[in-house]
């Protein structure tokens, strides 16, 4: 549609009609590209449709101070990757805002796209929509190298068949600032669907007071936050995030696959789903983390809620000073250590479990080869009607482990209640 290329600076581009419907790959409705600088891309409305690789506008190749604002872009490919806005190599301290951004490929849709060294950019108050009819819709996505970028304000839908994130970062996308957006994820189908999703290598980063809601029409594996594989050091505070898919295994918060030292505090969880719903999960050699002064209230209308739960090699966490609910109809667990999660504290915790059903509620339970941590002055509610209430449980080659000054309050119309 429009090109500005090699040190064109301080143009503006606005108030056009840019159609670009090419039957092949790679349209563009504005594109800059190599060394342009300071220019303003305005009030534009801009469609792009061919077969993939479409980009409503495109920042490439050390393109720098420009300001993308107020415009709406409706990308629409018949194959995969859709772009509604894409910084794309050495694209730095551009300012995106205020743009509506709507993307409908069949797959690969993605409202703005960073990648390959896009820094200190700024992304703000854009509303996007991503509906692709596969799979991997991403409202924003942050890939190779993306650093200090903030990610601010923005409200997201996706609504794709398959896999759906509202924000994603990819592979060594480190310190950057994602806060105050209004974030919601349903899938079409029963594909994973995730809030805000750290894919891997992502440290540094804070996420911070946004409004996250994830479901799916087809039921399964909906994650608020998930931060995995080696995705360290990064601050998860202040967030409500409400996960309610209709089917089984819905999670607030994730640390999943050597994550470490993240801290992860102040948030409000809700999951509900059938069954198998966790409020703050974490497994696989996860360790040094701090859990701190959470609300969690986990619902399932079926079995097995957890408020906060450890599997395998967690190690090392610190859990404390969070208040957690679970009341779904049976077996309800607050605080559940597994398979090695070993030399963790578990302190200052308030724990109310309340099912309503056969089953049994646990304040805290620990379970097979789970050694050395130290339970202490947490204060322990159990009140179910189903066939046992505990308030602490251990089971199974659960050795060393200290269990101090907590109250326990087992009270339940069950057949046993045991502190």
């Amino acid at each position: 549609g429009v090109e500005l290329r090699s040190v064109s600076n301080d143009n503006l581009i606005a108030n056009n009609v840019i159609e670009t419907h090419g039957s092949s790959s790679s349209n563009a409705g504005v594109r800059l590209v190599s060394s342009v600088r300071t220019n303003n891309i305005s009030n534009n409305t801009i469609n792009t449709s061919g077969t993939s690789d479409n980009a409503g506008i495109l920042l490439t190749s050390t393109v720098g101070n420009n300001t993308v604002t107020a415009n709406t872009i409706r990308t629409n490919g018949s194959s995969n990757n859709n772009y509604g806005i894409s910084l794309v190599t050495d694209t730095n301290n551009n300012t995106i805002t205020h743009n509506t951004i709507m993307t409908d490929g069949t797959n690969g849709g993605i409202g703005i796209f960073l990648t390959s060294t896009a820094h200190y950019n700024n992304i703000s108050n854009n509303t996007i929509y991503t509906n692709g009819t596969t799979s991997n819709n991403d409202g924003i996505l942050l890939s190779t190298t993306t650093d200090n970028n903030k990610i601010i304000g923005n409200t997201i839908h996706t609504n794709g068949t398959g896999s759906n994130h509202g924000i994603r970062l990819l592979t060594t996308t480190d310190n950057n600032t994602i806060s105050n957006n209004v974030i919601t994820a349903h899938g079409r189908t029963s594909a994973v669907n995730h809030g805000i999703y750290f894919d891997g290598d992502a440290d540094n980063n804070t996420v911070r007071s946004n409004t996250i809601t994830v479901g799916s029409g087809g039921g399964n594996s909906n994650n608020g936050i998930k931060a995995e594989t080696n995705s360290d050091s990064n601050t998860f505070a202040d967030n409500v995030i409400t996960t309610d898919g209709p089917g089984s295994t819905n999670y607030g918060i994730v640390l999943f696959s050597s994550v470490r030292d993240n801290n992860v505090s102040n948030n409000t969880i809700n999951t509900s789903g059938t069954s198998t719903n966790y409020g703050i999960y974490l497994a696989s050699t996860s360790g040094n983390n701090t859990i701190t002064s959470n609300t969690i209230r986990t619902n399932g209308s079926s079995t097995i809620n957890y408020g906060i739960y450890f599997a395998t090699d967690v190690i090392n966490n610190t859990v404390s000073g969070n208040t957690i609910r679970t009341g779904g109809v049976n077996t309800n667990i607050g605080i559940y250590l597994v398979s090695n999660a070993n030399n963790n504290t578990v302190f200052n915790n308030t724990i109310y479990t309340n099912g309503t059903a056969d089953g049994s509620n646990f304040g805290i339970q620990l379970n097979s080869a789970v050694r050395n941590n130290n339970i202490t002055s947490n204060i322990i509610n159990t009140n179910g009607t189903g066939s046992n209430n505990y308030g602490i449980f251990l089971l199974t080659a659960t050795d060393n482990n200290i269990i101090d000054k907590n109250i326990i309050n087992a009270y339940g119309t069950s057949v046993s209640n045991y502190g």
